[in-house]
């Protein structure tokens, strides 16, 4: 083998031996930075996550800490709330018993001198005060009792003074006639007597005691004006009582601190006590309940009142066979 020969094999092996080192230090760099370069990646991602898992945590721990904190402010205010209510039910609570106490009073006061004999036996009993509850609607039979012509009968008077003692003396006797038929004088008008017969006091036959009552009046008026006689200048041979009687609904409440009656059937009791004298007047409600509880114990006539600009109205003048009637008393009587 000759020298170029030689030399040509030389040069051939030296790139050969090259080429190998370069591929061995490329597959030795590859090798090491691939790997390293995945491990810094996985351990950056785990960082990241424990990272965000420990932000997660802190952010879960101060939101659960301002939600905790947000329920405790809020317990705190419901309890405050609920503090100042139930305050305000036991201010209320001890308001209206208050109230109570002084309604029942009021209502003692206002019995004391308007209930029978029997009834005010009962008055100191809480269950009994509660027929004659204010600010509530009582179904009534309300009684209008009016001295017809009463001015000219004061006029005919000697004096007022004897006038004012004929008038209190037949008041007086009338509204104890309303008692002992369970029935409440409410108020002296003027000329006469405005009475009720709540069905509370006076029971399921408050109609036939109110009938009663004003059949009871006129007599009574009648022998009073004739015992006193010697008080006019001028005695009326035609002075009697009208009465109007009406039935419903009724309102009792204190007006001007004094307990009464308002509604419906007071109007109308009071306009039917325009009736001639010795007459009472029914308006229907009234005469449905004598109908309803006493037919074929009854008879009545019908009239046509008339009132000044508010045209005119039927009135029933009933006359109640109230022997045949067996009237049941009121129940408050026979409870212990």
């Amino acid at each position: 083998m000759d020298d170029k020969e030689k030399k040509a094999i030389k040069v051939f092996q030296n790139k050969k031996i090259k080429d190998v080192a370069t591929k061995e230090k490329d597959s030795f760099f590859s090798v090491r930075y691939i790997p390293s370069n995945s491990i810094l990646k996985q351990v950056e991602s785990i960082s990241n996550q424990k990272t965000n898992s420990i932000l997660n945590s802190w952010v879960r721990l101060a939101a659960d800490e301002k939600t905790y904190k947000r329920q405790i402010e809020n317990e705190k205010r419901i309890l405050e709330i609920s503090s100042r209510i139930l305050g305000q039910i036991n201010d209320d609570k001890k308001r209206n018993e208050n109230i109570r106490e002084l309604e029942n009073e009021t209502l003692k006061k206002y019995l004391l001198s308007r209930l029978s004999q029997k009834a005010q036996e009962k008055k100191g009993e809480k269950n009994f005060l509660d027929v004659f509850r204010l600010n509530s609607n009582h179904k009534s039979v309300v009684v209008s009792i009016d001295i017809r012509d009463s001015t000219q009968l004061m006029l005919n008077a000697k004096t007022p003074e004897l006038f004012a003692e004929f008038i209190s003396d037949v008041s007086e006797k009338i509204s104890k006639v309303i008692k002992e038929n369970y029935g409440i004088p409410d108020k002296f008008t003027g000329d006469g007597l405005l009475c009720f017969f709540p069905k509370g006091y006076s029971g399921e036959d408050a109609i036939y005691y109110a009938l009663r009552a004003s059949a009871a009046a006129h007599k009574l008026f009648e022998t009073e004006y004739k015992k006193h006689y010697d008080k006019f200048s001028v005695v009326k041979a035609d002075v009697g009582l009208g009465i109007g009687i009406d039935y419903g609904d009724v309102f009792f409440a204190p007006i001007c601190q004094e307990p009464t009656i308002v509604g419906k059937p007071v109007v109308y009791a009071c306009r039917l006590s325009a009736a001639p004298a010795y007459h009472t007047y029914l308006n229907q409600p009234a005469f449905e309940c004598v109908e309803k509880k006493y037919s074929h114990l009854y008879s009545f006539d019908t009239h046509t009142i008339s009132f000044k600009n508010q045209g005119s109205m039927v009135a029933y003048d009933v006359d109640l066979n109230f022997d045949a009637i067996s009237p049941k008393e009121p129940e408050w009587l026979n409870d212990n």
